[in-house]
């Protein structure tokens, strides 16, 4: 063969870390590709299905214009930027879903269904046997299957709460029957100025930040949750709540943060590893989202790169190194 026409036949292999590398950025369709590569549209289209095939990267159901997106596996966070093309019905429930976690399709209203099963991309069904039946649940597609499992059980087997036998009451001693004066009425100033007292006492209470109260007794002994004490005390951080979810490595808490506008309520993730991954910023986001607080990550290591570009996508999430 010619070496011209072998140069011709020879396949242009690098297209494919192009496209990937693009997609490592944001979520990609085929007139970006066609645009970065200086091809057509249809030719870029061929590309993307040829990596999407090998499982390089992913076909969303949601479309932009008449295109769907194209995006790494490990990066379907990204797609939370597109929300904003879905129909209102379907952001609402898509914002349900997120709230709440998971969802019980038996107990959702017709419209709820529908716009739970075309929500492919963020809504994912699990089919769960129980007690010789099947139900059908939905889950936010950035939960871990492990946090799901449990609010399935929950939902399942909701705990109540025992209720203590009450004591049989004890006769006491007859006592003499004391004469019982006329009621004294105070003076209509007098009441009000009292009135007004027991207001400012309340205030004071309701004001009045809640003492940290440790969850875990060995919440204090361990050193990672020391340092942390130390930077809440250095930054006059209350504790309100404190998990320790893993000794020396990962703990949960609820926290009031000074701001110039007042103290603001966060919910705060902190872990003590080397890396931390853009899955450790996906679960602080939920249980944040959960508890409708915005969330603060504190680490001790480094961000990985995928963690940084989460958290440039993901609002109501800082990250502080210790």
């Amino acid at each position: 063969m010619p070496d011209f026409l072998q140069k011709q036949a020879k396949p242009n292999l690098d297209y494919r870390e192009k496209i990937v590398a693009l997609a490592q950025v944001m979520p990609v369709q085929p007139q970006s590709v066609a645009k970065a590569l200086n091809t057509n549209s249809i030719l870029a289209s061929a590309m993307l299905s040829e990596l999407a095939e090998k499982g390089s990267l992913v076909v969303s159901h949601l479309k932009v214009g008449s295109s769907p997106l194209y995006y790494i596996p490990s990066d379907a966070s990204k797609l939370l930027n597109y929300v904003h093309v879905l129909n209102e019905k379907d952001q609402q429930t898509l914002k349900k879903l997120q709230d709440d976690m998971v969802l019980r399709d038996a107990e959702l209203d017709p419209l709820l269904r529908v716009s739970l099963r075309s929500l492919k991309d963020f809504a994912k069904s699990l089919t769960v046997k129980y007690n010789s039946t099947q139900e059908l649940f939905w889950k936010y597609f950035l939960v871990e299957d492990k946090i799901a499992e449990e609010i399935i059980k929950n939902l399942l087997e909701p705990r109540q709460t025992p209720v203590s036998p009450l004591p049989a009451p004890l006769s006491p001693p007859p006592t003499p029957i004391p004469t019982i004066p006329s009621p004294i009425t105070p003076h209509p100033a007098l009441a009000s100025s009292k009135h007004k007292e027991i207001n400012k006492l309340k205030e004071k209470t309701e004001n009045t930040p809640l003492s940290a109260q440790p969850q875990n007794s060995q919440a204090l002994s361990d050193s990672f949750s020391k340092l942390l004490s130390a930077y809440f005390s250095k930054k006059s951080i209350s504790v309100f709540k404190e998990i320790m979810v893993k000794r020396n490595s990962e703990n949960d808490y609820v926290l009031s943060i000074p701001t110039p506008v007042g103290k603001v309520m966060y919910y705060c993730k902190a872990t003590n590893k080397k890396k931390a991954t853009d899955a450790d910023i996906s679960r602080a986001f939920v249980q944040g989202q959960l508890k409708k607080l915005p969330i603060l990550y504190l680490y001790s290591g480094e961000l990985t790169p995928k963690a940084k570009e989460v958290l440039k996508e993901l609002q109501g999430v800082t990250a502080t190194k210790l």
